[in-house]
């Protein structure tokens, strides 16, 4: 199972990276609060990202040998609702102050240390549509306070534990 889940991480990696190469991207640089922040967007996608974190040496964490996809959910779990409430209380996913027609998703990749496990910083990245509820305030803010958390990650079974960082990516409805 585990061999079939990176066969198919790598499938969509691939796919992801071919259909990104063929959309056209629109990159600015943005400074608040003293931090630059990369802004890619396209015609559906809009992703922030701080400039102080260089995340290209990322591996992933996967199930243990014999693990079961219950069993890995339920050790992710707990760092995933630590991360939602911290978010959920800057954002307040199901109040949106506008409405919308459909319900939308905010994807957040967390980076954590390989070594210690400890939160990193993040990339937040979300529908176009809801893009002006997502300023660069209550990015910084969400920044903050997931740094003043010491999240920590646990136990792990990284892919590749040469790496420097590792990633956990959490998906939060918005709105409806």
């Amino acid at each position: 199972m585990k061999k079939y889940k990176l066969f198919l991480g790598i499938v969509l990696s691939i796919l992801f990276e071919t259909a990104t190469a063929q959309t056209e991207w629109n990159t600015i640089i943005k400074i608040y609060n003293g931090n630059e922040y990369i802004i890619k967007n396209s015609e559906y996608i809009y992703a922030i990202k701080n400039i102080k974190y260089d995340f290209s040496d990322v591996t992933c964490d996967v199930e243990f040998e014999g693990e079961s996809d219950k069993e890995f959910n339920i050790r992710r779990e707990s760092v995933c609702k630590e991360i939602y409430e911290i978010l959920n209380n800057i954002f307040n996913f199901n109040n949106i102050p506008f409405n919308l027609d459909e319900s939308y998703q905010l994807l957040i990749v967390c980076y954590f240390d390989s070594t210690t496990k400890n939160y990193i910083g993040a990339k937040f990245i979300f529908d176009t549509e809801v893009k002006d509820y997502f300023t660069l305030e209550k990015i910084n803010h969400a920044e903050v306070q997931l740094s003043k958390a010491n999240i920590n990650a646990g136990r792990t079974n990284l892919l590749n534990p040469n790496k420097k960082y590792f990633t956990i990516d959490i998906t939060m409805p918005i709105g409806n």
